[in-house]
C-alpha cells in the first residue's frame, strides 16, 4: 500500500457540477470587460427565464462550436432599435452601466416568443453579438450564476 504523504488527492469538480446542472466555462477573449476579463472562469445553469441584464453563455448562431459570453438586452417581444449610437427597448432608451462605448451600427429588430437580442459590453470591441446576427435562440443558452476572476475553468 502506497502512502499519500501529505499531499491530498486533487479532484476534478467537473462530475460533480454536472449533477446539479451547472457547467463551467472560460472567458477567452474581452468583449464583455470591464464586467468579465479573459480567464475567468464562469459558473453557468439553463437559462429558463431571459431578464434584461443577466450574462449568458450560448452557441454562435453562424459559427457550430464556437461559445459566446454577452449581456442579454432583449427579451421575447420586445422591439430593439440601435440608433445614433445608443440602444432601446420599445422606444425607451436603456440605462446600461455596464455598456462601454457606443452601438452600432443603426437597425430594428423585433425579438420572437421564444428568442433574445445579446450584446457585448465592449460595444465598439466586437460586434460579434445581436447587432450583427439578430435575436437568438433562448433554447440552449446558459445563465452566468457566479464569476471566478482568474480561475480558467475549463469547459
Amino acid at each position: 500500500m502506497r502512502r499519500n504523504r501529505g499531499r491530498r488527492p486533487r479532484l476534478d469538480p467537473a462530475p460533480l457540477l454536472a449533477k446539479v446542472g451547472i457547467t463551467p466555462y472560460r472567458v477567452a477573449e474581452d468583449s464583455m470587460t470591464p464586467a468579465l476579463n479573459e480567464g475567468d472562469g464562469l459558473l453557468t445553469v439553463r437559462l429558463r427565464r431571459p431578464r434584461f441584464g443577466r450574462i449568458v453563455v450560448l452557441d454562435h448562431p453562424a459559427q457550430p462550436g464556437f461559445v459566446l459570453v454577452k449581456r442579454l438586452i432583449g427579451r421575447p417581444g420586445e422591439t430593439v432599435e440601435v440608433r445614433d449610437g445608443c440602444i432601446r427597448i420599445n422606444g425607451g432608451a436603456l440605462d446600461e452601466p455596464w455598456a462601454q462605448g457606443r452601438s452600432g451600427p443603426d437597425g430594428t429588430w423585433r425579438v420572437g416568443a421564444e428568442a433574445m437580442f445579446v450584446a457585448s459590453d465592449a460595444r465598439e470591441l466586437t460586434l460579434a453579438d445581436s447587432r450583427r446576427f439578430g435575436p437568438v435562440p433562448i433554447a440552449g443558452a446558459r445563465r452566468v450564476i457566479k464569476v471566478v476572476p482568474g480561475a480558467g475553468l475549463n469547459s
